[in-house]
């Protein structure tokens, strides 16, 4: 999802302290979307509040030049001269300044910045003649930024398919009208508010909490054992990787029941899929009787603490059906979890309200990644 921010958006907020804009970077870094400012964009905004700094560094170096008139030996003198001495100086770091912040924000949410391209011209002087927007008025030398703006976002629009621009200029919105790749917000509250932007807060929300969530899975994982422990048969489909066998697959013939304490849970390896669902990895090690076909010379050639866990019929001249119990078996897959997605969305949920989620949760075994006897 693309979502392209207009200078008049970042102009009523400049240091993106609300709580909308907390909000729009805090999605903006989880990669809820992708954030769009176009090159023109960043220039205007940042032209802009050089301005602004500028002219207030003037009104430091003007109060500064009537404080280092006083007495030399005064250490505020002092100071003040020395603050009017570095005018340029100052100026240049405070550009600079109003450039890095704004800049390392882009880089923070991995903004996209699409410049200018020799294609925009030849539209963008089509639209000045006519005085169609986001001009407007035929030769209305004020709109070029914006016709530059608005040209890199249809080459946006058009490469993804859809764009979301939010944008407090009128002519800049009409400039989309009838456009169905282009969904247009007029403030930041209202995209936060609409169905899209409610979609991904809460969305946002579950997977916070979903983080909050994994460090609790240790202390509540007997319900996660008991699960695998009923159900990790059916998902072996009874095959079992064993190198000593010719074919190396042996057949599980009982059901496998681990104990408390053979199965382990990758709690880091844990992954959120997105509505309310997430994959938690396991390794089962225990143990099993297995079947198989072994041939009668290397079964007369065993000795007796090797058949002693051995039981075999006939299968036929050359091979008998092996049935070996005691076997280490060690299971490797994903289990997976269905939380009540519209409950995980909640904010700030408290401890036990997460640990209740987990009771109350789905589960089944996605896959069986591998299983495998164990040759220590």
């Amino acid at each position: 999802m693309q979502v392209a921010l207009d200078t008049s958006i970042l102009r009523q907020d400049p240091h993106r302290k609300g709580v909308e804009f907390v909000t729009f970077t805090r999605l903006a870094k989880e990669a809820a979307f992708v954030v769009t400012i176009p090159a023109v964009v960043r220039v205007e905004f940042l032209s802009q509040q050089q301005v602004h700094f500028a002219d207030k560094l003037t009104r430091l170096h003007s109060a500064a030049g009537s404080l280092a008139k006083l007495p030399a030996s005064s250490p505020v003198a002092v100071l003040c001269a020395g603050i009017v001495g570095k005018k340029q100086h100052n100026a240049d770091e405070v550009a600079k300044a109003v450039t890095d912040e704004f800049d390392e924000w882009l880089k923070d949410i991995n903004a996209s910045v699409p410049f200018v391209r020799d294609h925009h011209g030849a539209a963008v002087i089509e639209a000045y003649f006519k005085g169609s927007p986001p001009y407007k008025k035929a030769k209305d030398r004020e709109g070029f930024p914006d016709a530059f703006i608005v040209e890199s976002l249809r080459d946006v629009a058009l490469a993804h398919g859809d764009l979301s621009l939010i944008s407090h200029d009128k002519k800049m919105r009409e400039s989309f009208a009838g456009n169905p790749k282009v969904t247009c917000y007029a403030t930041l509250k209202e995209f936060l508010g609409s169905p899209v932007g409610q979609d991904l807060i809460q969305e946002s929300n579950a997977r916070i909490n979903f983080e909050r969530l994994v460090p609790l899975l240790a202390a509540n994982s007997g319900r996660l054992e008991k699960f695998l422990a009923t159900k990790v048969t059916g998902a072996l489909l009874g095959v079992v990787s064993w190198s000593k066998v010719e074919n190396e697959e042996a057949n599980l013939e009982w059901d496998l029941e681990p104990e408390p304490g053979e199965t382990q849970f990758d709690y880091d390896g844990a992954q959120y899929y997105g509505n309310g669902v997430f994959a938690l990895p396991f390794e089962i090690n225990t143990s099993g009787t297995l079947s198989y076909p072994l041939s009668k010379s290397d079964y007369y050639a065993m000795h007796d603490d090797e058949t002693k866990f051995i039981s075999v019929t006939d299968l036929n001249d050359h091979y008998f059906e092996a049935e070996e119990s005691e076997v280490p078996i060690n299971v490797e897959g994903l289990l997976v979890v269905t939380l009540d997605k519209q409950k995980l969305a909640v904010e700030d949920l408290d401890e036990s309200e997460l640990v209740a989620l987990l009771e109350a949760s789905n589960m089944f075994i996605d896959t069986v990644i591998r299983a495998w006897v164990s040759e220590d």
